[in-house]
């Protein structure tokens, strides 16, 4: 009975403010602008693993509240998450943000959680990328003073972690960091820039990184300090036929290992992009080297795509550039590109660590990467369209075969199919010459535009699961007896601000990349529910 009442009270508490849908009002009050409450609510039955012990049931509920008057804005969200195991109901409430905001140019000013920004991320770069999940801010302060010629930004805070690419009992239960023990940062930066001429900027950012002093194994540790400085010089308007964008930033890296007495450690991070249009080409050439640039709140470009995802991108030790060249053919209106990307690993490290760091022997992967692909796209004026790719990617450790495909055919005014097909072949060479492992993703989707959308997904996949959680030190090692993912997936839209996803089945992990930030997605099978609001 107790248990019951227990289960029953934590599943109250979790959604009790929630409705059907997922629910945002606004309202005028003679003292405000408006008054804005958002609500968002994720629900989720997890059965991952294969023990049943092991499945559970979460509920994750967010509510915030906006307050506006002119150009002041005044928020909080809390957060409710429960989780329903065989044997316990732990539950958190949590206000996890909080912020006060003064935007009116020229100046912008926050307090509280914030993201921040410094050049193409080199620097700094904590941004939100989307309501469940990585959604990471800064606490603190932000002061930024722009105008036409100049602007500049100072900011110093704590690290707000918030990481939701999975939910599971665990987060419940562990406490979250005291103020004190969380990392610490702070940043400025200055561009002057002359419009449609010239941008130049200086940015810096220090930080701390706290250790976990409950954890044995880092008591002869002390935090960590970074020092990273950065400029940048963008040329928008390179004789009215291209673009021009350069970033170079030195990181300083002291290490808080006691026994080492303070291991200072330098590095460097260079990114060049180069932009030409004529003549119905487009032409982008870019570089980078990283040589010892790992920083944990910074998103260096990567030279990859985005939707070409193979291993997670590497910023502490490579070097190298990519072409990229298109061209429309006017006659027949179709749209070709070829891509080619090579990259190669420094030595890490140098000579006068060896006492320290034994990297020098160490056996990395993914030292030299080989890509080369092209496509064609072709589009139609009633919005029917077709796009392929393919290519070759090669590894020290083995090669990449891959192909993608995409269609479109509206069916009426307001709907269409869509149809999405992707293989890819591994094969080992040299010492892994005996691993080889593939893929085949087949999706089709029917939308009714803008309320729906109904999307069925299989794919088979013989890889490994440590290359599909990017973990490289193992790659072609491990591996899950599990083949086949099957799921569906449907989405409404019942107004234009809010919206409602049901997926049921289950879909591989792996690298992801949006938004120039690429993670690991973990595997996940069981039914998920979102209900949100986004504006």
């Amino acid at each position: 009975m107790i248990r019951t009442c227990k289960t029953a009270a934590a599943f109250f508490l979790a959604v009790a403010l929630i409705p059907a849908w997922a629910l945002a009002f606004e309202l005028e009050t003679p003292l405000t602008d408006s008054v804005t409450v958002l609500e968002t609510l994720k629900v989720l039955w997890d059965r991952t693993v294969e023990d049943s012990d092991q499945h559970f049931w979460a509920t994750v509920n967010r509510l915030t509240l906006n307050v506006a008057k002119g150009p002041v804005l005044i928020g909080a969200r809390y957060d409710v998450e429960a989780y329903f195991e065989k044997d316990d109901t732990p539950v958190k409430h949590l206000p996890r943000k909080f912020y006060l905001q003064v935007n009116q140019r020229p100046l912008d000013l926050r307090i509280g959680d914030f993201y921040a920004s410094q050049g193409r991320g080199l620097v700094l770069h904590v941004i939100k990328n989307d309501e469940f999940g990585e959604d990471t801010s800064i606490q603190g302060e932000f002061l930024g003073i722009s105008t036409r010629y100049i602007s500049y930004s100072g900011l110093a805070g704590v690290i707000n972690e918030g990481d939701d690419l999975t939910f599971y009992p665990e987060r419940a239960r562990d406490p979250e960091k005291h103020y004190a023990d969380r990392d610490l940062l702070w940043s400025q930066g200055l561009v002057l820039s002359l419009p449609r001429v010239i941008k130049v900027g200086a940015h810096y950012t220090g930080a701390v990184e706290r250790t976990d002093k409950e954890i044995e194994i880092v008591e002869a540790e002390k935090d960590n300090r970074y020092d990273l400085l950065g400029f940048s010089l963008a040329l928008p308007n390179l004789w009215g036929v291209g673009s021009l964008h350069a970033e170079y930033a030195y990181r300083e890296f002291l290490d808080g290992k006691r026994f080492l007495d303070d291991l200072e450690e330098e590095g460097r991070g260079l990114y060049l992009a180069a932009n030409f249009y004529f003549a119905g080409v487009d032409l982008l050439l870019e570089g980078k080297d990283y040589y010892r640039f790992t920083f944990p709140y910074s998103e260096p470009p990567t030279l990859e795509e985005e939707e070409l995802a193979f291993e997670l991108p590497e910023y502490e030790d490579e070097f190298g550039g990519r072409i990229r060249v298109g061209y429309m053919i006017p006659v027949i209106e179709t749209y070709i590109y070829a891509n080619y990307l090579h990259t190669k690993g420094h030595i890490l490290t140098p000579p006068t660590l060896k006492d320290h760091y034994d990297h020098g022997n160490e056996f990395r992967a993914f030292d030299r990467v080989k890509h080369v692909y092209g496509g064609i796209e072709r589009r139609w004026e009633n919005t029917a369209y077709i796009l392929g790719s393919g290519g070759y990617r090669e590894l020290d450790i083995g090669r990449w075969v891959h192909s993608e495909m995409n269609a479109g055919l509206p069916v009426t005014e307001r709907s269409s199919l869509t149809v999405s097909f992707g293989w890819r072949d591994y094969r080992g060479i040299g010492a892994f010459r005996d691993t080889s492992y593939g893929s085949e993703l087949f999706q089709l989707t029917y939308s009714f535009s803008p309320y729906l959308d109904l999307t069925g997904r299989y794919e088979h996949s013989t890889e490994p699961s440590a290359a599909s959680t990017g973990d490289t030190d193992f790659l072609g090692e491990g591996g899950s007896d599990k083949e086949d993912f099957w799921s569906v997936e449907a989405k409404l839209r019942p107004t234009s601000a809010s919206s409602v996803s049901l997926f049921w089945g289950a879909e591989k992990g792996g690298p992801k990349c949006s938004g120039g930030v690429c993670r690991v997605v973990p595997s996940f099978e069981g039914l998920k529910a979102e209900f949100s609001i986004r504006f």
